[in-house]
């Protein structure tokens, strides 16, 4: 093996911290997991380096749950460092639950239609504490004939409409027509808190849309502590979430995997897995991709894949604009561009472990990298 080959293969390596953080992807594990993530907690010599990874994932105060349920003095430190990430959370998740109360509240008396999307829906319909899933931002899906009513609205309440974004609701050039309005913000107790008003869950790099008029009628109620909200049917969320989880990126993020497959465990019981697999492909192949990151649990035994999966799972292909800028040659930027890692390949296309790399990535990656490119430099040229 080559140095060059030697360094691209290190990329991948499953150190301590991230092989704890993997085996705590879970938001309610049983005993068997547990004895599993304080095994994995023990091998821990640098817990300052956990607390970083956790927190870049999203997974800090879940694992600080995960350890308080197990008995190791080893890991007192680790529970410190981690608590202080809990308690920051648990304030700016009680602060955004809040304005996401006060928003919905607004828009029912204008009469405009929301589904709550992402980290504020799951954080109060899978987790044992709301307060257990960090959170950035709140996303809500409107009617496209909305979106502008539900933008004026928050400006009218207070929210700071950001001029840095180009979107257009009449269909304007390529990047133009986004899929979400520019981002409102406010600063409330002492933390900036910003909204983006969605007229798709996906962006127009996907094959697919989900914009509210395709999944209302599936939608689901739930309690956003308290006040009743709408989240998507389990097909869209699923297939949502493993679209985001599997963009591009030099890693899919943790948080999201514990996204994927609590909200798997949660519902199994309410979905018929065979008709699952027949109607959203795409998401039940990234969930049985899943398993080679975070061990699928009993109750989702269906989906785990037989026999050994895609190398370097987990990770993936770096996001574009990284990879063109990169201080590098014109050819090793595109044999970073055509040759990503095979889990991400069979993730990213929805293709099963027994299809072959060459035929993902000459049949399917290939054209997608071209798609990517043209429509850039479309958006580059104004065109």
């Amino acid at each position: 093996m080559s140095l060059s080959q030697s360094k691209s293969e290190a990329r991948y390596e499953i150190d301590a911290p991230r092989a704890l953080l993997r085996l705590a992807a879970l938001a309610t594990p049983d005993a068997q997991r547990l004895g599993r993530i304080a095994d994995a907690a023990v091998a821990i010599e640098d817990w300052d380096a956990v607390a970083r990874l956790a927190e870049t994932h999203n997974m800090g105060p879940l694992l600080h749950r995960h350890l308080g349920e197990v008995d190791a003095d080893v890991i007192r430190h680790g529970k410190r460092l981690l608590g202080a990430l809990a308690v920051r959370h648990r304030r700016a998740n009680a602060t955004l639950t809040a304005s996401c109360q006060q928003i919905l509240e607004e828009f029912g008396t204008a009469g405009i239609e929301c589904i709550v999307l992402k980290g504020m829906a799951l954080s109060h319909m899978i987790y044992p504490e709301y307060a257990l899933r960090p959170m950035r931002d709140i996303d809500l899906l409107v009617p496209r004939a909305q979106a502008m009513d539900a933008q004026n609205l928050l400006a009218k309440i207070g929210f700071t409409i950001s001029q840095d974004h180009d979107f257009a609701l009449d269909g304007g050039r390529y990047m133009r027509n986004h899929h979400h309005l520019p981002e409102a913000s406010i600063e409330r107790d002492g933390m900036k808190v910003t909204i983006e008003i969605h007229t798709d869950a996906l962006s127009g790099d996907y094959p697919e849309s989900l914009s509210f008029d395709r999944v209302e009628s599936n939608a689901q109620e739930f309690s956003l502590d308290g006040v009743t909200a709408r989240a998507m049917g389990h097909g869209d969320m699923l297939t949502h979430l493993c679209r985001h989880a599997f963009e591009p990126g030099y890693e899919v993020r943790i948080g999201s995997v514990t996204d994927i497959v609590s909200y798997a465990t949660r519902f199994a019981n309410d979905i018929d897995w065979a008709r699952f697999s027949r109607e959203r492909p795409f998401a039940a192949n990234g969930l049985s991709l899943l398993h080679y990151v975070s061990p699928l649990p009993a109750s989702l035994e269906t989906l785990i894949p037989a026999g050994p999966g895609p190398s370097h799972p987990g990770f993936g292909m770096r996001p574009l604009g990284t990879i063109l800028t990169n201080d590098v040659s014109l050819s090793a930027k595109l044999g970073e561009l055509i040759n990503p890692p095979s889990w991400w390949l069979h993730a990213y296309y929805g293709q099963a472990v027994s299809r072959g790399d060459s035929v993902i990535r000459w049949g399917k990656h290939a054209p997608r990298v071209g798609r990517w490119l043209s429509r850039r430099a479309k958006a580059a040229l104004n065109i």
